[in-house]
């Protein structure tokens, strides 16, 4: 029963294509990979599993993981428009790691959207006027600061020289804003105490001041992309968090990494030679109790464009007494429709000599549809059952009213032979 199971989802991969935006398979990869921590993982679950995709692709480019994509507006000619999104996520075992349903509407100034985990906003907007009615985020109020959900209802005027808004929500929770220009002043008001947000939001740098004159608790986020150059373009993308003590907040949805760090940073620089990139990534994170600071360092080599390309990448990782140096080469030729690559990952940790991690795999090119790819990995070191041997498949299809997204990972052990690992599944319907 299981291999005709295997083999019906190994024919439905023929006709299908690479997920979109991400997914927690695309978490647990990067994780095996060893692209991110412990805590990374933790961070994007719970962004996943709570319906914060916005964040967790912001986080993703964050940390360098995806290319920051230039979203194209298309011009609305249908008064009615709308989508249907299912997303599931299975374990070995086939039990549900997580899942989403939602359902998206849009008539003239009106809209709505709603999901699974009982989430629902009615909002209408015209010209800069706005009104909004239901489960409220920041990305919704426009702040810029990771927001909890509150139900409640929101008013506001933004113009271009000045912004007015007022928010209602439950549980005795209103604030009120104003701005001029380019700075937003927020008031938040609970049983408790009372809170101030100040944003200052330019198209290169966004800036937020939280402050609670009670507790004189005070966190500052700042969010940079820079770029420049005519011949050499360059490029600078940096998000820093500050806070000098630890407060808990009815307002603020911080990751976990960020609510336990006293400076947390993750900041690129990279330089356009040509077909050529050159760029350095930092990372630093300094937890409140001043103990297991992680710092990581890492310069890359690479070429994009052209029949072929490869990343030169090398990585200084230090977990309080852990220090790790690792190196990473990932060359790849690309034909007419299909583009061949390989893998390498050694890692420096432990003084003796050892077999490096190696991926080797093959992908459609940009753009064609269906989408499909395929990788077949050799673990660092030897394969045990904390890591076995691998293979990933994805694939997908994505029509002008359908998008469908499958992903499937099995691991291989001589003993036990193959056996899937994880399992994704997302289907979008639009209309």
């Amino acid at each position: 029963m299981r291999a005709l199971q295997s083999s019906i989802i190994m024919v439905c991969f023929l006709f299908l294509s690479l997920g979109f935006g991400i997914s927690v398979e695309d978490v647990f990869s990067w994780w095996d990979d060893g692209l991110i921590e412990n805590t990374d993982v933790s961070d994007f679950l719970e962004l996943l599993e709570n319906g914060r995709d916005d964040e967790a692709v912001e986080f993703a480019e964050t940390l360098g993981l995806i290319e920051k994509e230039n979203k194209k507006t298309k011009k609305q000619v249908k008064p009615f428009q709308g989508n249907l999104l299912g997303r599931v996520s299975l374990d070995s075992n086939g039990n549900l790691i997580s899942h989403k349903e939602e359902i998206r509407l849009k008539y003239s100034v009106w809209s709505f959207r709603g999901d699974n985990e009982g989430d629902w906003l009615f909002r209408y907007s015209r010209g800069r006027y706005e009104a909004l009615g239901g489960i409220l985020t920041g990305q919704n109020l426009g702040i810029l600061l990771p927001f909890e959900n509150i139900g409640g209802s929101f008013l506001a005027f933004r113009g271009e020289n000045f912004s007015l808004g007022g928010l209602l929500g439950v549980q005795e929770k209103f604030a009120l804003m104003g701005g001029i220009k380019n700075l937003e002043v927020w008031t938040f008001f609970s049983e408790e105490k009372s809170s101030f947000l100040f944003e200052i939001k330019e198209k290169r740098i966004g800036t937020s001041f939280w402050y609670v004159p009670e507790n004189k608790e005070s966190l500052l986020r700042v969010k940079t992309n820079l770029s420049g150059g005519q011949v050499y373009k360059w490029h600078f993308n940096g998000l820093f968090y500050f806070q000098e003590e630890p407060f808990e907040s009815m307002w603020l949805h911080l990751p976990n990494s960020v609510r336990n760090s006293k400076l947390w940073m993750s900041e690129m620089q990279s330089i356009e030679i040509n077909s050529f990139l050159l760029s350095a990534e930092e990372r630093l994170q300094i937890p409140l109790d001043s103990g297991n600071v992680f710092s990581q360092l890492g310069v890359k080599w690479q070429k994009k464009k052209g029949f072929f390309q490869f990343l030169l990448a090398t990585f200084y990782k230090n977990k309080s007494v852990k220090k790790e140096w690792i190196f990473r080469l990932e060359p790849s030729l690309l034909f007419s429709n299909i583009k061949v690559f390989g893998k390498l990952r050694y890692s420096f940790q432990k003084p003796e000599f050892h077999l490096p991690r190696l991926t080797f795999g093959a992908q459609s090119v940009e753009n064609q549809i269906p989408f499909w790819k395929l990788e077949f990995i050799i673990p660092e070191r030897n394969a045990s059952n904390e890591q076995p041997y691998q293979f990933r498949n994805e694939a997908g299809i994505e029509l002008e009213h359908f998008r469908f997204s499958m992903q499937l990972v099995w691991n291989y052990l001589p003993v036990n032979s193959w056996s899937p690992r994880r399992f994704g599944v997302e289907g979008k319907i639009f209309f």
